[in-house]
């Protein structure tokens, strides 16, 4: 924990914030975001399964910390790292652009401990066509939830229909790819080594569409483009293409290192005789598995794109592009939430 706490501080952390000679900026990541690095501290700041255990007045507490401190209203006696720590909590559990306070599964801090089990159980009954149906449902159910709670803007009034609607098709599709993966592939007799990496490919295939579905209103209204000054200047779903195209790749990319050493793992530890002599432990050990490196894959897939997203004016839509052009000092790159 200490070389944690370290790694997410600075020279100011043991500061009182009246000490400071300029306030900081709490609307921004502590954090060089334009940096790998400044963005792997950002997120392994806010992507920590302990997360989940804070109660929801813990949390208001928070919120209601950095709210006063961005209205000039703080404790004198609070240092920089205790207001950091207050943002990258309150960060953890509260949507960035809506401010809304997350469903507990669907927040990033939960991926490691609900993949845990969700591709523990994959990965172990990949044999069973009954086992490999519940856990592909699930995990696509749970996918499509996360891709709601961390999708880039809001939803929009009276979007129930349309969610329960593209959760469904989301769901489906998703676990249609995958059965129908593991039904080709179990067809052309390969190795148990490979058929081990099934889940994996299945996943992937799936997570391409569960995504762009569970977005789909993205695609048709449009996300939020902003000048360099947070003003929002329109709508773009060019923008919103690449924020889900980018996203999808990062979910990918997250779930390669356990989806993929895992098996491997597996594999050479069910050869040993203490496997043999204990195969009830298959499931407890994928599950353990999964969540250490998930717990380090998740903040790494997170960090590798910036969350704020930029795109040139140039590449958006003709009648965006006419409408900046008439602004006063029309800006020539404009940023976005890609989502997570």
């Amino acid at each position: 924990m200490p070389i944690i706490t370290k790694f997410l501080t600075d020279s100011q952390g043991d500061l009182k914030l009246n000490q400071l000679s300029t306030p900081i900026d709490i609307t921004q990541p502590r954090f060089d975001q334009s940096t790998f690095d400044g963005r792997l501290k950002r997120f392994f700041g806010i992507i920590n399964p302990f997360f989940l255990l804070f109660s929801n007045s813990y949390l208001d507490k928070c919120k209601k910390t950095v709210k006063d401190y961005k209205e000039g209203i703080f404790d004198p006696n609070m240092t920089v790292d205790e207001l950091w720590t207050a943002k990258r909590h309150y960060d953890s559990a509260y949507h960035p652009e809506t401010g809304e306070k997350t469903f507990v599964l669907g927040r990033m801090s939960a991926q490691a401990p609900c993949n845990a089990i969700i591709k523990g159980g994959m990965l172990t009954f990949y044999k069973n066509p009954y086992a490999v149906f519940f856990w592909h449902y699930i995990n696509q159910a749970h996918g499509a939830m996360l891709n709601y709670c961390n999708r880039s803007g809001k939803a929009g009034s009276g979007d129930n229909a349309r969610l329960l609607t593209a959760f469904g098709c989301a769901t489906t599709v998703g676990v249609g790819t995958a059965l129908t993966l593991n039904k080709v592939v179990g067809s052309m007799k390969l190795p148990p080594l490979i058929n081990r990496f099934v889940p994996f490919i299945a996943s992937s295939l799936a997570m391409s569409t569960n995504i762009p579905i569970m977005r789909q209103r993205e695609f048709i209204e449009g996300i939020a483009v902003k000048d360099e000054n947070d003003v929002i200047v329109g709508r773009s779903t060019i923008a919103a293409r690449w924020a889900v195209a980018t996203v999808a790749l990062c979910r990918i990319l997250m779930a390669a290192p356990y989806m993929l050493l895992s098996p491997i793992i597996i594999d050479r530890f069910s050869k040993t005789n203490f496997y043999n002599s204990r195969k009830w432990i298959s499931g407890p050990f994928q599950c353990f598995l999964t969540f250490v490196i998930l717990s380090f894959s998740a903040p790494i897939g997170c960090s590798i794109f910036p969350q704020k997203g930029s795109i040139d004016v140039s590449a958006l839509e003709p009648e965006l592009q006419e409408k900046i052009s008439k602004m006063s000092k029309p800006p020539s790159v404009v940023y976005y939430n890609k989502g997570l």
